[in-house]
């Protein structure tokens, strides 16, 4: 994983965060999650995915954990690294492919492999709204909250792991680009998008019921291509919700009219202390599952 969030940017977000750990022969960070009371923790990635110099040398570094306090593991991979990431992390004790991720490759005109549909669409929401990019330094971070815990709320999501802090802290993540769509002085939706290198990658997605109800993300989209073509080579739009990949699913169909090409994210999970594994999913009534780790498993009482 020599790519992605460029290691010496996206560090600079956690320096001194006493909450993750820095990597020191990959060059990757991860977050330390409590478990229960916090007397013991596990690992895993920062959203929305794992980032480093070498994957390869990630076993080295786990070397230097402190097993005693530490479950497990969990990496969400960048889609780039899909060719290698098996032979990198093949000492883990999952590695699976995840998510299906849909690209723009921006060396050509997007209205070249675009839908005709998807096209009309953004028309339509162009002729109804001002879309504009501004400097994360402006933007409010409270109104992209609000817009974000609004949209899921509407779709019976009521638990995020976000918080305002978080947010405004991703607003200053140096490559962040800001696009706002407003109507009467009125934002009706923001996107956040993070550059880096040749690459960029779809953060965060706010709209108001209304600006859904009159196709202003396909107007994003399209505003979005507009401005990173001849600025980057890929745009990553990401993939569906939820814990399995679905392509069928509507925001994935939605993508699907965006996109060049698809890319594979994998999913890699390791066990740092069976003993303590073993332990939390025999208290959690966790058997056999699939999602890794096993004791955080959704349907599981208690998950800490």
């Amino acid at each position: 994983m020599t790519t992605g969030y460029q290691h010496s940017r996206y560090a600079r977000s956690f320096t001194d965060n006493p909450g993750v750990i820095f990597l020191e022969n990959c060059g990757g960070w991860v977050l330390r999650r409590s478990i229960d009371d916090g007397a013991i923790e596990d690992l895993a990635n920062p959203y929305p995915m794992f980032v480093c110099r070498d994957a390869a040398a990630i076993e080295s570094d786990l070397e230097d954990i402190d097993t005693a306090r530490f479950a497990s593991l969990y990496l969400r991979t960048d889609p780039f690294d899909d060719s290698h990431i098996e032979r990198d992390l093949r000492s883990f004790d999952v590695i699976r492919p995840f998510k299906t991720h849909y690209v723009a490759l921006l060396d050509e005109p997007w209205r070249k492999f675009a839908r005709r549909s998807s096209r009309k669409l953004a028309t339509r929401a162009w002729n109804q709204f001002e879309f504009r990019s501004i400097p994360p330094s402006s933007a409010r971070p409270q109104l992209l909250w609000d817009l974000l815990r609004s949209m899921f709320e509407n779709r019976g999501v009521r638990k995020l792991f976000w918080t305002r802090e978080i947010i405004a802290a991703q607003l200053q993540v140096p490559g962040m680009t800001v696009f706002e769509a407003t109507d009467a002085g009125q934002t009706h939706a923001m996107a956040c998008f993070l550059t880096v290198e040749e690459r960029v990658y779809a953060h965060h997605l706010g709209v108001t019921e209304e600006g859904r109800a009159k196709n202003i993300i396909h107007g994003m989209y399209a505003f979005a291509l507009d401005h990173f073509s001849g600025r980057a080579r890929y745009l990553d739009f990401g993939s569906n919700t939820g814990i399995t990949d679905n392509p069928d699913d509507g925001l994935s169909r939605f993508k699907q009219g965006w996109c060049s090409e698809t890319r594979r994210s994998f999913v890699g999970g390791k066990i740092l202390n069976t003993d303590l594994y073993h332990r939390l999913c025999r208290d959690r009534g966790v058997r056999q599952s699939a999602y890794f780790p096993a004791y955080r498993t959704p349907a599981a009482a208690n998950t800490g």
